[in-house]
């Protein structure tokens, strides 16, 4: 019978364990934190150059940036002073982060501090990692080692060390979950505080969420099989009260700011550019294309918009879509900003970096006249209902196939039909060498699927693997690197059994 292991009192316990493994890991240590520095000081220059506006922003930069920097100035948690469900956008947990950097380091070095930090956050990362392995495979193992110098040396981890976003720094406390999970002792402070590290993770990025539900899954099935009685539900229940006492605070505080119950944010977060309009234009590209960004330059900017054959195929529907081409490049809200952004006020003097301005102002003004949303957002659920109704089948399964090829495969860049250049090679390359890792992981991951610690990177994985594929379907490969880094222990694990076993330590009197 398997009983899960997690926080079980043979460990020796977090701390104790971070403590042991301390001399075998820190040259490993040094060499990420080398990269890592290197990369911030040199390396972002280059890998950014005319990708985005610098190498410390992307899109969602000035969300979370202007979250922390209107409650500061304005005394309202928003990241557009005109848009009432922005104040509801951002989940807490980065833009405090974000905004610790900003106090203590003033507008001018708040974007280099913040990546100075995840830096050294994501170092630590490899510590944990290396722990994680050492308690599922023992010492005489080399994957310990090896799943630290993939971590170290891991090129997808280290180019979010610059972006201000959730990227790094929700690597970290994932990393930090399981460690926790699997290292430390059953008390009831432990499993109080865990519960507060998953509160934590949903306030940095709300879909690392599923962890809770991992945990509780895990200690169910471990104390279903090992206890009796109302016991089994004890270690579940702390878990549960530890989350709540920090999670709590954000539904009440939506309900008391607008009226509503929001247990993390609405469909659209409070951007202008993603009203109903846009949300049901892109429910109806994700019935047939995992490509959403090409499908809407086509929609809003070709001189002749075509689409495929099989998705717009009577002439009613060539009329409709025709119409809806139409109204969304004149009077649809979401598309107007996309199309004509306008400058918001800034804040006062040093309250927004150059970069956080360029990126306000492409959020636009919210249109204030009649619009026609209500129009568009019905034709484009016409379109979506016709087309599943003719392809059921196909708009189930067609868009989820593309997405797990893309994410097990994904092997290159949009070069917008011209040649890639050197920088885009070598991420091809890169792309390349993910696959195989993850691979490998899929494959370790079956294999050692008897080791009940390696089960909550499994499910995570599987999870977010799924959600994103098949639920989510916009899907961004920044949004599968928590699970891409989980699956470099079973790929590690994997690797080992093709290496000798290392020489036992010796023993000490």
């Amino acid at each position: 019978m398997l009983i899960l292991s997690t926080n079980n009192s043979e460990g020796v316990g977090f701390w104790a364990r971070l403590r042991e493994d301390w001399p075998k890991v820190w040259p490993l240590l040094v060499l990420g934190l080398l990269l890592r520095v290197l990369f911030v000081m040199v390396g972002a220059k280059i890998y950014y150059a005319g990708r985005q506006v610098d190498m410390y922003t992307n899109g969602d930069s000035y969300s979370y940036a202007l979250s922390f920097q209107n409650l500061l100035h304005y005394g309202r948690y928003t990241f557009d002073l005109t848009e009432p469900d922005a104040a509801v956008g951002r989940l807490p947990g980065y833009p405090f982060f974000y905004g610790l950097h900003y106090l203590v380091f003033g507008p001018k070095w708040v974007l280099f501090a913040t990546a100075c930090t995840q830096a050294v956050l994501d170092t630590l990362g490899i510590w944990l990692i290396y722990s994680i392995t050492a308690r599922l495979a023992g010492e005489r193992s080399w994957a310990p080692l090896l799943a630290a110098l993939l971590l170290a040396t891991y090129p997808f981890s280290i180019v979010w060390t610059t972006i201000t976003g959730t990227e790094t720094l929700g690597l970290f406390l994932v990393l930090l979950w399981w460690a926790v999970f699997i290292l430390a002792q059953p008390k009831t402070t432990n499993l109080l505080l865990l519960g507060g590290l998953l509160a934590l993770i949903v306030y940095v990025r709300e879909f690392l969420g599923l962890c809770l539900a991992v945990t509780l899954f895990c200690l169910l099935f471990r104390n279903w099989t090992a206890q009796v009685g109302i016991t089994r539900l004890r270690p579940i229940a702390w878990v549960l009260i530890g989350f709540l006492m920090l999670y709590v605070w954000w539904p009440v505080r939506n309900y008391v700011t607008l009226a509503r119950f929001i247990p993390l944010k609405p469909a659209a977060a409070g951007y202008a550019n993603l009203r109903e309009d846009a949300q049901e234009s892109l429910a109806w590209m994700l019935t047939w294309t995992n490509d959403v960004t090409a499908s809407t330059n086509e929609l809003l900017t070709a001189p002749n918009p075509s689409f495929p054959a099989d998705v717009i195929s009577t002439p009613a529907e060539h009329q409709l879509i025709d119409s809806l081409v139409m109204l969304s490049r004149t009077c649809a809200s979401s598309f107007h900003v996309r199309l004509k952004p306008g400058a918001v006020a800034a804040g006062p003097d040093g309250a927004l970096t150059d970069s956080m301005r360029y990126y306000r102002a492409q959020l636009g003004n919210t249109l204030h006249y009649n619009n026609c949303n209500a129009i568009v957002s019905k034709g484009f659920r016409r379109l979506r209902e016709s087309y599943i109704h003719r392809h059921p089948l196909r708009a189930r399964v067609d868009v989820p196939l593309q997405n797990f090829e893309k994410i097990i495969f994904k092997s290159q860049l949009n070069s917008e039909g011209g040649p890639l250049n050197t920088t885009q090679r070598l991420t091809t390359l890169l792309f390349a060498w993910r696959s195989l890792v993850l691979v490998m992981g899929l494959i370790g991951a079956w294999k050692f699927r008897r080791k009940v610690d390696l089960w909550p990177a499994i499910l995570f994985a599987g999870g977010i693997f799924c959600f994103m594929a098949v639920v989510f379907r916009t899907m961004e490969m920044r949004y599968l690197l928590q699970a891409d880094v989980l699956m470099l222990v079973p790929a590690a694990l994997l690797a080992s059994l093709w290496l000798p076993r290392r020489q036992a330590p010796s023993a000490t009197t």
